[in-house]
């Protein structure tokens, strides 16, 4: 950091303010520089449906370099896509702290500025450019808004320093080592057409195969999209994870970005070893919330749901066939089913991990394909349930119809009611009976 910067922290630290430290300056004597890009400037968003993404969000494009905390960047870019929504963002840290007492970042470490004309500098050969600074510094983006139809549109980014950032397809491992990973950056970038990975360059300079890591999350991606129902290649935009030194919510928080603490998560977040053998269920279980339609979404089962697609990936990508979580070990399971009909069975007690144990013994019965196939119907529905009696209608009755089994009794007996009109219209499958539930 230089002497300036040092001065101002520690002045404006004592006097209660500004923590300039965070995402943090570049080493003394990194190179400013400049990078020309193409852009694809067409984006429509994901379907609202997937709320826990977050995808009335912009789409954020990475361009590889780093504002310097308080200089100015230079973006420039065609004549054409100002005023049409297009952005500057400089910073991914996008969780704003002003709730969170004593918070280790200011509450808002992020700027951005929409392109417009009345802020050119300078045209030249219709490319305009527009001068641009963030006090905190920090990675910079290109921000799509939704409904933008560009096409590829070339940007350039000037008085910035290049970041570690890897793109699987575009380079090689030893393009990686020898060149990409020594940027000076204090923030790197992993990138797929289906995850990107940001954090501090010091969990990656040293990494020797981000190739296979990052092969790694686009099969934890294409897992997602299998039992969610959609095509593998068809993603609006890549999904994210950001690692922060602290976040709005919990210890991870789903959205775009998905948010998560540095210390005890960010070298998780990169270990091949570990993420291929063990899996990450933290990881997982949020991306899980990005991939719930809202419409199956049970009331008091948003943290139910995802978990399905946590034990998806950990079975279908690491090849884990016990859960990968103490809490669904047949004894905690066992435990939990005992405590829950001890106490009457309640609809409000049907929550979670209980939840969970019901909709796991319909998929221990039939496997993943009636939820898949289930999660395509609710994606061709023009109508929505009015509540969540309603909402559970649906749920059984559909799982019911693509098990081609009467799950109305079973989800009863858990103390989730199903309405007459519904009983009837499966009274014609054969009622469903496991080793825990029997007619």
């Amino acid at each position: 950091m230089k002497v300036r910067n040092i001065y101002l922290f520690v002045v404006l630290f004592l006097m209660g303010f500004e923590n300039l430290n965070f995402p943090g300056d570049v080493p003394e004597g990194s190179e400013r520089t400049s990078k020309t890009l193409i852009v694809n400037g067409d984006f429509e968003q994901p379907h609202w449906q997937y709320a826990y993404g977050q995808p009335w969000r912009d789409e954020m494009k990475s361009t590889g370099m780093y504002a310097v905390p308080g200089e100015k960047i230079m973006v420039t870019v065609p004549v054409d896509v100002l005023n049409k929504g297009v952005k500057v963002l400089i910073g991914v840290h996008l969780d704003d702290l002003s709730r969170k007492e004593n918070p280790k970042r200011d509450p808002i470490v992020t700027a951005r500025k929409e392109l417009v004309k009345e802020d050119v500098r300078k045209i030249s050969r219709n490319m305009a450019s527009i001068e641009f600074h963030n006090k905190y510094g920090g990675l910079i983006y290109m921000l799509i808004p939704t409904g933008s139809t560009l096409g590829d549109f070339e940007v350039t980014v000037s008085n910035a320093v290049k970041a570690p950032h890897f793109v699987l397809g575009e380079m090689t491992n030893e393009e990686w080592i020898e060149e990409h990973s020594k940027n000076p950056a204090p923030w790197a970038e992993l990138e797929t057409s289906k995850m990107i990975l940001t954090l501090r360059s010091t969990h990656v300079r040293n990494m020797e195969d981000p190739i296979r890591l990052m092969e790694f999350w686009d099969r934890v991606l294409d897992a997602d999209a299998d039992l969610a129902g959609f095509d593998r290649e068809s993603r609006a935009r890549a999904e994210r994870i950001a690692i922060d030194d602290e976040i709005s919510m919990g210890w991870m928080h789903s959205g775009y970005p998905m948010m998560a603490y540095t210390e005890g998560v960010a070298a998780n977040l990169v270990n091949y070893e570990r993420l291929s053998t063990q899996g990450d269920w933290g990881f997982f279980h949020e991306l899980g919330h990005n991939h719930q339609w809202m419409d199956w979404v049970l009331d008091g089962t948003t943290e139910t749901s995802c978990n399905l697609f946590s034990i998806y990936v950990l079975e279908k990508v690491v090849g884990m066939e016990d859960g990968g979580h103490s809490a669904i070990s047949p004894e905690a399971r066992e435990e939990r089913r005992r405590k829950h009909f001890e106490n009457g069975a309640k609809l409000e007690n049907w929550n979670v991990w209980v939840a969970l144990e019901t909709m796991l013994m319909v998929k221990e019965a039939f496997g993943w394909e009636p939820y898949t196939r289930m999660f395509q119907r609710y994606m061709t529905f023009t109508t929505r349930p009015k509540d969540n009696f309603e909402k559970i209608d649906w749920f059984v009755k559909y799982l019911s119809m693509e098990t081609e089994h009467n799950l109305a009794p079973f989800f009863e007996y858990w103390g989730v009611p199903v309405s007459d009109s519904v009983e009837n219209e499966l009274k014609d499958y054969p009622v469903f009976e496991n080793y825990f539930f029997s007619q």
